[in-house]
């Protein structure tokens, strides 16, 4: 029995070998699972929200309602990345490119903010990205709503503030 892809924590009675039938790996399996593509609705409306604003505290904002709403219904997956790949190479490899991608992204959206001159006087491109990557990343995600307890909304408004702090000039 395996919780599949689309079957919201339901039980599908599929046998291991359907599964490698279907996927190919775990390595697959898990990409299929975590596809930034498969993003509910509502985080799509807020990924085109971002790309459309100017507004650099909104953007910012925007980055921590994504990254709530992102990690909200994956998490239990992305503690499996976390915890299994140790034992299973391939689940850290799939770990790996998952935050090779977010921070591709993520400096994306720094080029936008120093293009705009929004950026923090002395903040160079690349410490912006990391500063950025960090903060929304997962690890800090499991640490705040897993390990303390906070309320999601308590973590996006947490985490809307300190970017912007961390991350925007003064103005």
């Amino acid at each position: 029995m395996f919780n599949l892809p689309g079957t919201r924590g339901q039980l599908a009675a599929v046998s291991p070998k359907t599964i490698e039938a279907v996927y190919g790996s775990k390595r697959a399996l898990l990409a299929e699972v975590i596809n930034p593509e498969a993003f509910s609705t509502s985080t799509m409306v807020l990924i085109d929200e971002l790309r459309a604003t100017r507004d650099p505290s909104r953007q910012l904002s925007l980055v921590a309602q994504i990254a709530r709403q992102a990690y909200e219904p994956v998490a239990s997956t992305l503690e499996l990345l976390r915890t299994a790949g140790g034992v299973a190479p391939e689940l850290a490899e799939v770990a790996r490119q998952i935050e090779v991608r977010r921070r591709q992204n993520q400096a994306r959206l720094i080029a936008s903010l120093h293009e705009q001159e929004a950026l923090r006087p002395g903040l160079s491109l690349e410490e912006a990205t990391d500063v950025l990557w960090v903060l929304t990343s997962y690890d800090v995600y499991r640490m705040l709503i897993v390990e303390q307890g906070w309320q999601g909304e308590r973590y996006e408004t947490w985490l809307a503030q300190l970017l912007v702090q961390q991350l925007l000039a003064s103005r």
